[in-house]
């Protein structure tokens, strides 16, 4: 003889109060985390900074895309020569 078991299954709502809750929590610790992660101030560098970071990266690309660096290269130039402030 075959025994024949039965369950009882609960439907749940998609949105029950205790997982919306949980989802506002997370939110909040994710948020105070991105704010205590965040930098305080923002550094100040200088064009002649900003593209000698550029001719390195294109130091990078010149053996996989000799093309791309050259443009990264012509970037950099035109960057240490625009006035300060743009």
């Amino acid at each position: 003889m075959a025994a024949i078991t039965s369950q009882t299954f609960q439907d749940r709502p998609l949105l029950s109060f205790p997982r919306v809750t949980d989802v506002l929590a997370a939110g909040a610790r994710l948020m105070r985390a991105a704010w205590v992660a965040a930098p305080k101030g923002a550094s100040v560098r200088s064009a002649a900074d900003e593209a000698e970071a550029v001719r390195r990266m294109a130091d990078g690309w010149m053996d996989s895309d000799p093309a791309f660096a050259a443009d990264l290269y012509a970037a950099a130039a035109r960057h240490e020569s625009m006035p300060s402030g743009h």
